[in-house]
């Protein structure tokens, strides 16, 4: 323990520089890019997945009613209260899916 102790004590010692200069400058990896193409098959196919498992858990009756009070309330604690009264035991698992759901088919074109 006093080994580790003594270690960080030197590291904290040491001059930014003098420790920068010992390390080896490593080339810079080009960004790994998807096709445009993939990229938005592949977030359609995670829109369709999400979508799925939200309507198998939820149903699309409730599913509405959670879309309508995400969008009537203002109030952030109203809000979850009226959410949490709604989906019962199913908060949990699916708030933040139903959320995420709203906010792809919002926003994401296909």
């Amino acid at each position: 323990m006093s080994d580790l102790v003594q270690l960080m004590t030197q590291t904290l010692k040491l001059d930014s520089k003098e420790s920068c200069e010992d390390l080896p400058v490593l080339n810079p990896v080009p960004e790994f890019r998807l096709h445009g193409k993939y990229r938005d098959t592949l977030i359609r196919r995670l829109v369709e997945v999400l979508r799925a498992d939200v309507i198998q858990g939820l149903g699309i009756q409730l599913l509405e009613q959670v879309y309508d009070l995400l969008e009537e309330e203002e109030d952030e604690l109203e809000r979850e209260a009226r959410l949490r009264e709604h989906m019962g035991d199913k908060y949990t698992t699916y708030s933040v899916k139903a959320r995420q759901l709203k906010f792809f088919e919002e926003n994401v074109n296909f």
